[in-house]
């Protein structure tokens, strides 16, 4: 069974206000499959010193303890998931930065769908919600960063 690595927004948004990577006025596209992470992002909305920004779909569909892809079969929901997914990815991939959990398959992905140039310095710029770092590139020595997770 797969637990989410990032329960709530305020975990989330930690290592993103550590690393100063939001600026004041800016603005943060959430992806995410979990109803209650964006609950939270409304409910905070007015407190947060830049705007909070996520496809407006019920994510009540994911909270569930099968597997996504059996759940989905079941209650005929897939190309719907299919959708939200890849808006999703499309949007994420378009980021400045990336932040999430590298564990999971749609910010690695994103981070190997990101429209760059070669030798573009931004091209790995992520910042790891769960402490595992990533990179897309078959060798990894030319990204030693103090921390190792923000790239």
């Amino acid at each position: 069974m797969y637990k989410r690595q990032v329960l709530t927004l305020h975990a989330g948004l930690a290592p993103l206000l550590a690393h100063g990577v939001v600026p004041r006025g800016g603005r943060l596209f959430l992806a995410t499959d979990s109803q209650s992470i964006v609950d939270e992002a409304a409910a905070m909305a007015t407190s947060l010193p830049f705007e909070i920004c996520y496809l407006d779909i019920s994510r009540k569909k994911y909270d569930t303890e099968a597997w996504i892809e059996l759940a989905s079969a079941k209650e005929r929901t897939q190309l719907s998931i299919l959708e939200e997914t890849m808006l999703d990815l499309l949007l994420l991939s378009r980021a400045r930065y990336i932040a999430g959990s590298m564990y999971g398959n749609m910010p690695r992905l994103a981070l190997q769908l990101r429209p760059t140039t070669p030798g573009d310095a931004q091209r790995l710029a992520y910042v790891t919600t769960d402490g595992r770092d990533w990179c897309s590139m078959p060798v990894c020595r030319f990204n030693n960063t103090p921390t190792g997770r923000f790239w």
